[in-house]
This record gives structure tokens, sequence and C-alpha cells, in this order.
């Protein structure tokens, strides 16, 4: 059986914040919520911490926008206006006020590192960068991130 609806970067977001409500709902403070995503899902959790309080904020390769992706692949044609879903990270991040860890592979051969950290650099304080060295896209949790991963979201949590 399908899903119902369509996949948009609205519906993407409606989950999201849903997903947000139902922890809330279920008694779960915001202080006790870290936010976290991957690549494309990184787009959608930066746009839930500009809405909604948490502990902090975990982006493992992060994008600037789903529009400078497709102008990255796509160099010759005016790829970034044809795109619907944007997802423009880039235009919320200076708007979260939580902890942000980001972790980004140096290698990565689809996000490109230096995208990741113009995200990071356009972030407020406090915030830090994790660069896994010669890590790639996919590679990241067998390089052993999922330790920082833990720390920073227990960090997080705890407060520190």
């Amino acid at each position: 059986m399908a899903n119902p609806g369509a996949p948009s970067e609205e519906a993407f977001y409606a989950a999201a914040q849903a997903n947000y409500d139902w922890l809330i709902a279920e008694g779960y403070s915001a202080d006790r919520i870290v936010i976290a995503a991957q690549s494309l899902g990184t787009g959608v959790a930066t746009w839930l911490a500009s809405r909604n309080e948490a502990s902090g904020l975990i982006l493992e390769a992060a994008y600037t926008g789903m529009d400078d992706m497709a102008q990255k692949q796509f160099s010759i044609l005016p790829a970034k206006m044809l795109i619907k879903d944007r997802y423009r990270s880039l235009d919320r991040i200076d708007q979260i006020n939580m902890p942000l860890s980001w972790i980004h592979g140096t290698n990565d051969d689809l996000i490109p590192f230096v995208m990741g950290q113009r995200l990071f650099d356009a972030a407020q304080e406090p915030k830090v960068a994790r660069p896994i060295k010669n890590g790639g896209h996919n590679d990241l949790w067998m390089r052993g991130i999922d330790a920082l991963v833990r720390s920073d979201a227990e960090r997080f949590a705890s407060g520190g």
C-alpha cells in the first residue's frame, strides 16, 4: 500500500513538525530534544530548528540549498532557477538559536565540503565543526562518527 500524498518540500517540513509535536505531546521537553539529520534531511532539520526549540542540532553532510546542489550538478544549465523544492538552509541557519555540530567528509563527492563549510560559517555560536578527513558522502558512519553524534547529542541534552 502506498503512502498518501506526494513528496515535496512542504510535505517533508509538515512531517518533521508533526514528529516534533508528537515528542512534545508525549512529555519530552524541548531541552531534551536533539534535531539530527544527514544529507537531504539536513534541509528539513534546519527548517525545523529555525522554528522550534531544542537542545541542539546535528547536521551531517549538509548543503546550502537544493538549488545550489542542482547548479553544481548541471553547471552549464540554469538549473538553480528550475528547482521547485529548494530547502534553503543557508537562508535559515542564522535564525537558529541552539548549539550546532556539523559533520562533513573532506572528500564528499556529492555535497562538497566547501558547501557545508559555507553553511557552518553562517551559523550562530555555539557551534563545532567536525571534518572527517578523507571521508566521503556515504562512509562517515563506517569512519566512527556514531561516537561523535552520540557525544554531541548527550552534551546538548545535558545542557553542556
